[in-house]
Order: structure tokens, then C-alpha cells, then sequence
């Protein structure tokens, strides 16, 4: 072992889980593409409506339970074999997005294009569905307690660096090329980003294979959990709503830019941008702070950044403003929001999944607020939609959908008030960088595989998870 070997205090190195990293990394460059803005931008080149939109962007979240049905798998197949097949496979389902913008740039848009391109993004998301509930289990499984966090945060500034690059490189990409080949070299990017991601991968070291909690056990027991009055249910009902209103904005915001005010793909990427880094500022400065004073006071934070977002819309439509100025520090306050409410969220969970039930509350409740987050864009395209056959977005319309946002942002403030929330809780989930990638709410399904429950490094493991 090298002088310049990363060692936690304990002695141990992250050599030997830095090709994890190197995954990070190119992994968030084939997602940000695949799953991102440059897909939403793709789909209304090719003449999507907003349900169309909406359908695409929903998939990775409506696809949670295929997540829960998988972890079974893992005992029979183990971590790496498991997830290497799902991530392999996915790959290959870029390759019709790449196909369709050849197509439409030779002969132009047409219609079955864009079924072709959701048809592609359901697959891919379907494949990584069943993949994804061994990463972060894969994860707690082979790395020492001791360097877990050390991992977890290079693991996410890492992803953030990929992300926010492959996000510039697409800007500059419409900036430079005709339309559909800008898309054409985007896409090939990302796939080969999912194919360098998938033999870095390969090269991880696999862990023993797990047990799982058995499908039968999480029917059985969730009505209750669901129908029962808790502070879990509780907590669990002011996320779900905060999912509903939120996870519509990056894609309806990307499709409204484009559509109604004709703005350049390339602003528009640049825009993303920015809301990657108000999450990448807002986890820096307010980590330590939620662990030294606790989460209550960052819950109402994240609902007033998300009013503001919702304040500028409802002005800009209402009086028909077109000046973007103001455009990137609103997309970097949205950014800080996601980061601050997953951030207190994090910290608050442990203390209203206490008990032998915590694996399957923290895996019920990632999976509850994801499914039904990715069920609003899809129901809000329906309203959002234009009349008439030329895709458009009716602008009253999104208009009421910001109103919408900011009255139920203030019912979760009032909401979160019957909640005890102490001022310090010492204990806190901690998966990686879902705070880069708010929408992963379903790694906490980590919790329905028989791994020991984030350990923090010199202490005893309060939790197993249920056998």
C-alpha cells in the first residue's frame, strides 16, 4: 500500500472500491441523458404532447415496485451478477434513441418516432429497475463501516462533477450542431458511458449473497403500517405530497421553455445545470448543519425555496414575461430545495422508523413517495396539454399547476407542525448520493435485504434489518 492511499482513521483504504467510483461517474453521464432533460428535449423534437413527457419522465419513479419484486433475485443470483445484467441490458435499449434521431434527421419527425423513444425509456428503466435494489446493499455489504461515509461522499462529488459536465457538454452540443445531431452525439455519449460504467462495475469486488425479506412479509404487513395512525404515517403523508408537487417541475419547466417560448436547447441544459449545482451548494452547507441543530427547521427551508420557484412562475406566465435572466438562479434555488428536503428527510426517518419494522418502513416509505411522485407528472399532463393535434402546453393551465404548488406547499408546513420533531436526533440514513439524485427515493430499499443498517464507524450496529 502506497504513502498516497486514501485511509480512513481506522487504516482501511478505498483503493479497492475506487472502480465503484469510476461507475459513479460514468454513470451519471448516461443517466443525465437517458433519464434527464436532453430525453424531455428529445421527445419534443420528435412532436411529444405533455402526457407524452410526463409518461417518460415518470417511468424511473411508477417503476419502483418491479425494485421490490426483484429483491428476491439477489439471494439466487448475488450483487454483481444481478445488477451487471440489468445495467448490460439496459444499455442496449439507448440504442433506439439514437436510432430514431438519425431517422429524424435524415427524413424529419414523425410520430411512431416518439413512441419508439418511450417505448426504449420504459425498457431502459425497467431493466434498471431490477438492478438498482442491489447497488447500495452491494454497497453496505463489502465496505468496511469504517469508510462507508468517505465512500458515500467521493461517490457524490463525483456523480456531481459527471453530472453537471455531461450537462455542459450537451449545452455546447446545440449550441454547435443542427438539432438532431447534437442529440445523435449526446446519446452516443451516454451510451458509452453506460458501457464504460458496466466494466468498471465488473471489477467491483461481489459480496456473499443475501437473504431478503420475503414478498409474503411486506403484502402482509404494509396495509397496516399504510392504514394505521403513526408518526410514520404521518410523516410518511407529507412526503408523498411534497413528491406530488415537486417532480413535475424539471420536465414541465424543460417542455414549456421549448415549447412556448421557443428557447434554445442549449439555455435550457445550461438551466439544468445550474439546479444540479443549488443541490450540490445546498448539501455542502447544510449537512453539518442538519446533524448539529436537526431536520425541523430545514423541512419549512425546502417548502419556502420550492414557494419561491412556484412565486416566479406564476409571475412570469401571468404577465407573459420572456426575459431569462432571472431563469438560472431560480433553477439553482430549485436545486437547493430538492437537496434541503431530502437532506432533512434523511435525518428524520430514523426517528419514525424505530422498532423491528424499521427495514421495511424505510423501503415502504421510499417506495410509496416514489411511485406516487412519478404518478403526478402523468396525471398533470392530461390538464396541461393544449387542445388540438400541434403539441403545446396551455399556459393557464400551468399556471394553476404552480398555484396548486404553492397551497399544498403551505398545507405540508401546517402538516409538519403536528409533527414532534426534536432538535437533535444523533442518528441519520445515509445511501449514498441520493442527495445528487433526489429521485432515487427508492434506495432505501436497501433495507428489505438482510445487511446491517449504516453502521456508523467505531460503534456497535444498532440495527440488522429483519431476517
Amino acid at each position: 500500500m502506497t504513502a498516497d492511499t486514501p485511509k480512513s482513521p481506522e487504516g482501511e483504504s478505498l483503493r479497492p472500491y475506487r472502480s465503484g467510483l469510476v461507475f459513479g461517474f460514468f454513470n451519471a453521464i448516461n443517466w443525465q441523458v437517458a433519464l434527464g432533460t436532453p430525453m424531455v428535449l428529445l421527445a419534443e423534437a420528435l412532436g411529444a404532447s405533455p402526457v407524452q413527457v410526463g409518461m417518460a419522465y415518470a417511468f424511473v419513479f411508477i417503476l419502483t415496485p418491479v425494485q421490490v419484486l426483484a429483491t428476491p433475485l439477489l439471494h439466487r443470483f448475488g450483487f454483481r451478477q444481478l445488477m451487471s445484467a440489468g445495467w448490460g441490458l439496459r444499455s442496449l435499449f439507448l440504442l433506439p434513441a439514437i436510432l430514431v434521431a438519425v431517422l429524424a434527421r435524415q427524413s424529419g419527425p414523425a410520430p411512431w418516432m416518439v413512441n419508439v423513444l418511450i417505448a426504449s425509456v420504459f425498457l431502459f428503466t425497467f431493466m434498471r429497475s431490477i438492478a438498482s435494489c442491489a447497488w447500495v446493499p452491494w454497497l453496505y455489504a463489502i465496505l468496511p463501516p469504517g469508510i462507508r461515509g468517505r465512500y458515500f461522499a467521493s461517490d457524490q462529488v463525483i456523480s456531481g462533477i459527471g453530472s453537471i459536465g455531461i450537462l455542459v457538454t450537451c449545452s455546447v452540443l446545440f449550441m454547435t450542431l443542427p438539432l438532431f445531431d447534437a442529440f445523435i452525439v449526446m446519446y452516443s455519449i451516454s451510451f458509452t458511458g453506460a458501457v464504460t460504467s458496466y466494466f468498471f462495475l465488473r471489477r467491483m469486488p461481489d459480496g456473499e449473497k443475501p437473504s431478503t425479506i420475503s414478498l409474503r412479509r411486506v403484502f402482509e404487513e404494509t396495509p397496516a403500517f399504510l392504514l394505521k395512525p403513526s408518526p410514520f404515517r404521518r410523516f410518511l403523508v407529507a412526503s408523498a405530497a411534497f413528491a406530488i408537487l415537486t417532480t413535475p417541475v424539471a420536465p414541465f419547466c424543460a417542455y414549456y421553455l421549448r415549447v412556448q417560448d421557443a428557447l434554445a436547447p442549449g439555455n435550457i441544459l445550461l438551466f439544468t445545470t445550474m439546479q444540479y449545482a443549488g443541490v450540490v451548494l445546498g448539501s455542502l452547507m447544510l449537512r453539518n448543519q442538519i446533524d448539529r441543530i436537526g431536520p425541523r427547521p430545514f423541512f419549512f427551508l425546502a417548502l419556502i425555496l420550492n414557494v419561491m420557484v412556484c412565486a416566479y412562475w406564476i409571475g412570469v406566465l401571468q404577465f407573459e414575461i420572456t426575459d431569462t435572466a432571472w431563469l438560472p438562479f431560480i433553477y439553482l434555488i430549485f436545486g437547493m430545495g430538492a437537496a434541503t428536503w431530502v437532506s432533512a428527510n434523511l435525518s428524520f426517518l430514523p426517528h419514525v422508523t424505530s422498532g423491528p419494522s424499521r427495514s421495511l418502513l424505510l423501503a415502504l416509505h421510499g417506495a410509496a413517495t416514489s411511485l406516487i411522485g412519478g404518478l403526478s407528472p402523468i396525471v398533470w399532463g392530461f390538464f396541461l396539454k393544449e387542445p388540438g393535434d400541434v403539441p403545446a402546453m396551455d399556459p393557464r393551465m400551468f399556471q394553476l399547476f404552480f398555484v396548486v404548488g404553492i397551497a399544498g406547499l403551505a398545507g405540508i408546513a401546517l402538516w409538519l407542525r403536528t409533527l414532534e420533531i426534536p432538535a437533535y436526533l444523533g442518528e441519520r440514513v445515509d445511501l449514498g448520493s441520493v442527495v445528487m439524485r433526489p429521485q432515487r427515493a427508492f434506495t432505501y430499499l436497501i433495507n428489505l435485504v438482510d445487511i446491517s443498517f449504516a453502521p456508523r464507524a467505531g460503534k456497535p450496529e444498532e440495527t440488522k434489518g429483519d431476517r
